[in-house]
């Protein structure tokens, strides 16, 4: 047994710090249980460990979160938030359209500079996107994040905060459908929807126009690297970063079947594995080697030998790199800048 019924503490017994941390931190969810046990690190008795559950996702029954509270300061804090907040990321997968409308955490409460505009598409659709600055010396390279199929951009903020740390200027944004970007009808049944990569593209060309001077990249998560490899397909971004990518649609949707899970897909996906065996630009993808969705196997088949394709394997699952994986931020940094000495020869 972890805890003792002595060592057990109540939220309404707990002595918090002087600054409302406590509040300030935990807005992933107001049902939680706190306890309270007697540790040594330092000499620094731990303070709290604050278990999260019932975070909602249908698709995750029960999605926990560990957070260690050590009073080292906010900065530290705020680590070990981000810490939390990737294995909640790596469970938030569905593998079918499932958008989140609110925003679990946004990038304030974790102090994190950002500024949020509106983009709108040739159809008329409102997208929201958050634009974060690099830390340190900047690489003069921008990196958007296309997400999941999953929740919105706030799940995405373990990922931005790696990569603005390694100097990359980072945009994400929300589908249609997701988060507060406008509405759009959707099924748990749909793998994808072409008006996604419709999203991505508009995004992309409002970046170059805000940062015209800008190398520009795209990264991609499960679904969000269909949208992402058919956007540098056409010649609009100079890399492609994917993390557990779909390389053929009716070879992933077969496979969920075998879940359960009842997933069609439109058109488009009809020929993407043909798409993809063609595709000519650089590429790095970080895959798992217990992914069931897109496996070793498949990159291998359906991604053709080029000096600037690099896979990088870690022993998690789906989405489970940057938990397996540390130098997952050092890897990203590390292949964009290979690009480049290249590229300058």
């Amino acid at each position: 047994m972890l805890f003792s019924k002595k060592e057990k503490l109540s939220a309404s017994r707990a002595k918090l710090p002087q600054k409302n941390v406590w509040r300030n931190t935990f807005l992933l969810k107001q049902d939680f249980l706190s306890r309270s046990w007697k540790g040594e690190e330092k000499g620094i008795k731990i303070g709290f460990i604050c278990y999260i559950a019932r975070l909602d996702y249908q698709t995750v029954k029960a999605s926990t979160s560990l957070i260690i509270y050590l009073p080292f300061g906010m900065k530290r804090l705020r680590s070990m938030v981000i810490v939390a907040l990737l294995l909640v990321t790596s469970t938030a997968t569905a593998l079918s359209t499932n958008p989140e409308r609110n925003y679990r955490i946004k990038p304030e409460k974790l102090g994190i500079a950002y500024r949020e505009i509106s983009i709108q598409t040739p159809d008329k659709a409102q997208l929201t996107a958050w634009i974060f600055e690099p830390q340190g010396k900047p690489l003069e390279i921008t990196i958007i994040l296309a997400g999941g199929d999953s929740g919105n951009m706030g799940y995405l903020l373990p990922y931005i905060d790696g990569l603005r740390k390694q100097g990359f200027r980072v945009v994400s944004f929300d589908y249609r459908g997701f988060g507060t970007s406008s509405e759009f009808p959707t099924s748990r049944e749909v793998l994808y929807y072409d008006e996604f990569t419709t999203d991505v593209v508009t995004v992309i060309n409002k970046v170059k126009a805000l940062f015209p001077a800008q190398s520009l990249g795209i990264m991609g998560f499960s679904m969000g690297t269909i949208m992402a490899f058919q956007a540098a397909n056409k010649g609009l971004v100079s890399f492609v970063i994917a993390d557990s990518p779909v390389v053929n649609v009716a070879k992933v949707t077969s496979r969920l079947a075998t879940k359960g899970k009842i997933t069609r897909y439109p058109s488009s996906g009809r020929n993407f594995d043909n798409m993809v065996r063609q595709m000519n630009f650089p590429l790095l993808t970080i895959v798992g080697k217990k992914d069931f969705v897109t496996t070793l196997e498949d990159v291998k088949t359906f991604l053709k030998k080029d000096s600037r394709l690099l896979t990088i394997e870690h022993e998690g699952g789906h989405l489970e790199g940057v938990k397996s994986s540390t130098s997952y931020f050092d890897d990203i940094q590390n292949f964009v800048r290979q690009l480049w000495k290249q590229t300058s020869k």
